[in-house]
């Protein structure tokens, strides 16, 4: 007996759910990936591994033991969070607005990183973009766009603490150029605007003319 089709709406949703697991694995490899590199350059920097120089990782000293614990916080509050959204995913718990929970909770760490590290100065921005992959992920281009708009919030909210010097941990002039600021910030809104066009639910293809 041949097996019913979906319908478009369950479609979507089979789509959004198995995006949703796919983007949590990103998740955790991203995290995985950046506690490595952050935990190397702690312990090198206190001389409890080598520096090597190659890397550039940080001088000795460069990364204060509180500046680690916070990241170490932040770090396993995200793994709570990947492991919520596995243990969802596995008991069949998904409801619409599952996806802009997950997001808002990737945007809030990610702008607490940014803003006890180098703020708009940190090579951690690039993880926006890796948001915007994560939204695509869920074939929902209503998801893409609010990523983009809680992006470009998450990164104002970045600048802003960067100019007050309200939560940065970092000893450093962190503030950057204005015009590297919107440089950065039409990068985000272009991206967010590619991404969505090619997320759009069902609609057939329209000419660029």
């Amino acid at each position: 007996m041949p097996a019913t089709p979906l319908t478009p709406f369950a479609a979507q949703r089979w789509r959004e759910f198995i995006g949703e697991a796919q983007a949590n694995r990103l998740r955790v490899t991203a995290l995985a990936v950046f506690y490595v590199v952050h935990l190397w350059a702690y312990l090198s920097s206190i001389g409890k591994l080598p520096a090597l120089s190659f890397l550039q990782l940080a001088d000795a000293g460069a990364i204060s033991p509180r500046y680690h614990t916070a990241i170490t916080c932040l770090a396993l509050v995200w793994v709570l969070v990947a492991l919520g959204v596995q243990f969802c995913l596995r008991s069949g718990v998904f409801p619409r607005w599952f996806g802009y929970a997950t997001i808002s909770a990737d945007v809030l760490l990610a702008t607490a990183l940014l803003c006890l590290g180098a703020g708009p100065r940190s090579a951690l921005v690039t993880l926006y973009f890796l948001l915007l992959i994560a939204a695509a992920m869920r074939s929902s281009w209503r998801l893409v766009i609010f990523t983009t708009a809680a992006c470009v919030v998450s990164y104002l909210a970045v600048l802003g603490d960067a100019k007050f010097a309200l939560t940065t941990l970092e000893e450093t002039d962190v503030i950057i150029p204005r015009y590297q600021q919107a440089q950065f910030l039409g990068s985000l809104l272009l991206a967010g605007w590619g991404l969505a066009w090619l997320t759009r639910e069902g609609d057939a293809p329209r000419s660029p003319f």
